[in-house]
């Protein structure tokens, strides 16, 4: 959570926006180190992380024509590590996430698609996305988007989740899922 004047913050806040894109990927790989294997973590307002992370997702942080698949990856990386922990904790910025990764889902490297399946994934295993509200969110970024690869992406993350549902909340959900399909 951020503290106001807490140097460790402040910088790791100057980093998202870092000319040097080793920086900027730094600041995601802090909080994974700071994150993984770690049971929990203090509940609190990550929500300044969370759109940090999200920016760094989208671009790589580097402006609007730069674009940086190590710094995407590890920023993708970096919400998952967060979401384990967290778990409830984190689902309000996961609902947020959720359709940025599903946009980055359609990436052309490689590294960070399969990054982008596995933090779905364990947006829903942990607890942070209900089977109800990742076929919503599936649903609606299929519905706004004519690019194959994000409708292939909505897909996959709901075929990974479908498992942990049960019977009735896949037949309620069906409807949604016809507009992801189609």
């Amino acid at each position: 959570p951020r503290t106001k004047g807490c140097p460790t913050a402040d910088k790791w806040e100057k980093s998202l926006a870092a000319e040097k894109w080793q920086d900027r990927k730094a600041a995601a790989d802090l909080i994974i180190s700071l994150a993984e294997g770690q049971p929990l973590l203090c509940s609190g307002d990550y929500s300044e992380v969370a759109k940090g992370l999200a920016t760094l997702a989208k671009n790589g942080g580097g402006g609007q024509n730069q674009y940086n698949a190590a710094v995407m990856t590890s920023a993708v990386k970096a919400m998952g590590a967060l979401a384990v922990p967290l778990k409830q904790g984190f689902a309000k910025h996961a609902l947020k996430l959720a359709p940025v990764l599903i946009e980055k889902g359609a990436d052309k490297n490689m590294g960070l698609t399969i990054a982008v399946r596995q933090v779905l994934g364990v947006f829903t295993s942990a607890g942070c996305v209900t089977f109800a509200e990742a076929v919503e969110i599936s649903a609606a970024k299929g519905a706004t988007t004519a690019n194959p690869r994000v409708k292939q992406t909505a897909v996959h993350w709901i075929m990974d989740v479908l498992d942990g549902a049960d019977a009735s909340t896949v037949d309620k959900a069906a409807d949604s899922l016809a507009g992801v399909l189609l």
